[in-house]
């Protein structure tokens, strides 16, 4: 047993466990939020270090909760300490003291629910040592810090604009574009560095943070465009009076979390996959991420996988890719297996809505136009039209395992099927029955595509057939 905290099963303290006692402590957790480093007048301080200390604060968080901590020291200590960790690294942290937190302290850090701040001061050997990810712990990596539901859609907050101007909110939303750091100089002479970040999710093209902490910069620069999930909590809303728009910022009391693990974020990945396809064939510049070799590739070039295979490819490529996050890294070939699950009982679970002119996906059925910047009909709203297509899942299962959660939609839900949304809903019961099991536990030959760029990612059906004898045959695999 510690004083000033109790040791859990693996034998470091939890921040629910802290208490008041004087004494030192020893925690691990996930750096979640982190500051630059200030320079602070101390009129204690000997002429040797100039009369100054420094000081850096940041933000840990273990299994129990999260805390605010400070790291106090002159020049020397406080920068190589800084450098030796950033935002998305697990420290440990060496004696520590615990301290009662004040009203003032959660201005500039985030909020939390713990009655104490942490100091780790040079002058009593305490430190920050960057460590290796425990199981226990690997979790936070992608656990919001707020209840999962706890954000607003970027539409709600571009509806709002100037009535939400100065309050923080939280944002769960997939990153766009980032931009390049700018080096700026205000009047009175002063360097600042900037950078932004634009959003979008299913209700909004785009929105635009602005980001002016150093800190942050490495962090994000780490995200991919078009595929990261950003849970951010604590962005203040400001009214940018010269592009006349709402916009975010991050400020000191910004926390982000990257591709959290939640079903809201889980669907709004998949909605990112079909933005990027859809910026593609809107423009066909853009990379895809299978690499123009693999996507124009024709069914003979393609290599027949087995389930076993697929998942020990995924686990390998997501691997590579948390190494080299801008490598491609995805896969499309056909695997022989049998649908061994999907729904087409409940028709309001398997159908969405899209653009009948440019494809892109509508978020509800009394919208207007459509949110795709670049479609036709922005120009003429009476053009825009909203047509249902399908959206669904199934299992595929093989010898060696099944995938789940693999998704098919429009026309190649269409040919599996032989029929439309429309047509599906005026089949009576016992026909869809009967269209489930002509499909169900049959063998079939499928055409798939499985980006492993985020932990989220499914398997995408481009075709599911019944396979010829010769098919079949040739898919044999023992």
């Amino acid at each position: 047993m510690m004083e000033g905290g109790e040791e859990n099963s693996f034998g470091i303290t939890l921040i629910k466990d802290l208490r008041p006692e004087p004494s030192s402590l020893n925690l691990v957790g996930l750096v979640i939020c982190k500051h630059s480093p200030r320079q602070l007048k101390d009129s204690k301080s000997n002429e040797q270090n100039g009369g100054s200390r420094y000081v850096m604060s940041f933000t840990i968080r273990d299994v129990s909760g999260h805390i605010n901590c400070s790291l106090w020291g002159n020049e020397p200590f406080v920068m190589n300490v800084c450098q030796s960790f950033q935002i998305g690294d697990f420290v440990t942290l060496s004696n520590g003291q615990t301290t009662m937190k004040g009203p003032s302290d959660e201005i500039f850090n985030p909020s939390n629910s713990s009655a104490f701040n942490i100091t780790i001061s040079e002058k009593y050997g305490g430190n920050i040592l960057p460590c290796d990810v425990l199981p226990e712990l690997k979790q936070l990596l992608h656990a919001p810090i707020r209840p999962n539901n706890d954000y607003y859609t970027l539409e709600e907050l571009i509806e709002q604009g100037e009535r939400m101007n100065g309050e923080y909110v939280n944002i769960l939303a997939v990153v766009r574009k980032i931009s390049s750091v700018q080096h700026l100089k205000t009047k009175n002479g002063k360097d600042l560095d900037k950078m932004e970040v634009s959003f979008f999710d299913n209700t909004s093209d785009t929105f635009t943070v602005v980001v002016w902490e150093r800190e942050y910069f490495s962090y994000i620069q780490q995200w991919t465009e078009k595929r990261s999930v950003i849970f951010a909590a604590d962005v203040r809303l400001n009214q940018n009076k010269f592009k006349n728009c709402l916009q975010g910022t991050f400020t000191s009391k910004t926390v982000c979390i990257r591709d959290p693990d939640t079903s809201n974020a889980h669907q709004l990945y998949d909605y990112a996959l079909e933005y990027a396809d859809r910026m593609e064939e809107l423009f066909g510049n853009s990379k895809d991420d299978l690499g123009n070799d693999i996507q124009n590739l024709d069914d003979d070039e393609l290599q027949t996988f087995t389930v076993e295979e697929i998942l020990a490819t995924q686990k390998e490529m997501t691997s590579q890719h948390t190494e080299e996050p801008h490598k491609p890294n995805a896969i499309r070939g056909f695997l022989q297996a049998a649908i061994t699950s999907f729904n087409i009982d409940d028709s309001k679970n398997i159908w969405c809505l899209r653009c009948s002119s440019c494809r892109y996906r509508i978020s509800s059925d009394g919208s207007k136009w459509c949110p795709n910047e670049q479609c036709v009909t922005r120009q003429d709203t009476s053009k825009f039209s909203a047509e249902r297509t399908f959206d669904l899942q199934m299992s595929l299962s093989d010898h060696t395992g099944t995938l789940d959660q693999c998704r098919i939609g429009g026309k190649a839900a269409e040919n599996l099927f032989g029929i439309t949304v429309d047509g599906l809903e005026c089949l009576t019961t016992e026909d869809l029955t009967d269209l489930k099991w002509s499909w169900l536990m049959e063998r079939c030959r499928v055409r798939f595509r499985f980006s492993f760029d985020h932990p989220a990612s499914r398997p995408r059906i481009e075709r599911c057939e019944k396979p010829s004898l010769e098919q079949a045959l040739n898919g044999i695999r023992v």
